[in-house]
């Protein structure tokens, strides 16, 4: 596995900052949009920007990278067929379900709430229902690290990367809608996470087909 502060082209003492601005940077450059082939670029600088912003995981990468002797052992290779079935089966379904179940239900929430915004029982059950969806998407985070993409899946693990971000801050918006009652939040809300369909959508027609044929 390559280096994450090589991948984002950092020293390892950089601050947060300083892995941002990298960050950007490389998006701008490598986006499948203005890089015919950065699909697979992107999704290992989106991999290291995840570990690398987040403080503990960074902590817990540079204890598990800190330089030290080891005795070279030979291992022989991943059976790629296994790899990308494992991948499949354990991030990229589970994922994908989790994603588009709490998607599907906004549209019967939010006609739920129009009754009466303002009732008591029908925003605490709104409120259940995104309370539901944040735990939900932190178990879809969790998954999605758990196991590094095979490149073969590298664009679709990107577009789900984007609709895991769009959800998440779609859950935001809704979040601010419960607590100040602004209907503003809750259409961002709406908006943000009818683009992480989008992307759920093109991660599924992204999906290779495996063994190729």
């Amino acid at each position: 596995m390559s280096d994450l502060y090589q991948i984002l082209q950092i020293d390892r003492h950089a601050d947060g900052a300083a892995i941002k601005k990298a960050y950007r940077r490389l998006v701008k450059q490598y986006h499948p949009d203005r890089h015919p082939d950065g699909h697979e670029p992107m999704a290992r600088i989106n991999a290291a920007y995840e570990v690398l912003s987040d403080p503990d995981r960074r902590a817990a990468y540079d204890r598990r990278h800190a330089p030290r002797r080891v005795a070279v052992v030979s291992r022989p290779a991943a059976n790629p067929d296994l790899t990308f079935e494992l991948w499949r089966e354990q991030v990229y379904v589970p994922v994908l379900s989790i994603l588009e179940q709490g998607i599907a239900a906004l549209s019967q929430q939010i006609d739920d709430l129009a009754a009466d915004p303002f009732d008591d029982v029908l925003m605490a059950a709104f409120m259940d229902y995104v309370a539901d969806c944040r735990q939900q998407c932190q178990r879809a985070r969790e998954c999605f690290r758990s196991r590094p993409n095979p490149p073969q899946s590298a664009r679709s693990a990107e577009y789900l990367f984007y609709a895991l971000n769009h959800f998440g801050d779609g859950l935001d918006e809704l979040e601010f809608f419960t607590q100040n009652f602004n209907e503003a939040s809750l259409h961002a809300g709406a908006e943000l996470w009818r683009i992480a369909q989008e992307m759920c959508d093109r991660a599924a027609a992204a999906f290779p087909q495996w063994p190729p044929y």
